[in-house]
């Protein structure tokens, strides 16, 4: 995998669950992805978006976003 890009925030949330977006137990924080943080959906993992979401600092998506 390529390196993240830099946001001012500098965290990443990676998805270890597959699941809805706004549901926290979806992703290794502990916590939903918030602005500015790099998101990361990996192979094997597919992630429902229905809502709006804040503005990411990046996206990298190998498993399945709908």
């Amino acid at each position: 995998m390529g390196a993240a890009a830099q946001v001012a925030n500098g965290v990443t949330v990676t998805a270890t669950n597959s699941g809805n977006w706004n549901v926290a137990a979806n992703w290794d924080s502990g916590a939903v992805p918030a602005a500015g943080e790099d998101v990361i959906i990996p192979a094997g993992r597919a992630i429902t978006n229905t809502t709006a979401t804040a503005s990411l600092g990046a996206l990298s998506v190998t498993g399945a976003l709908a």
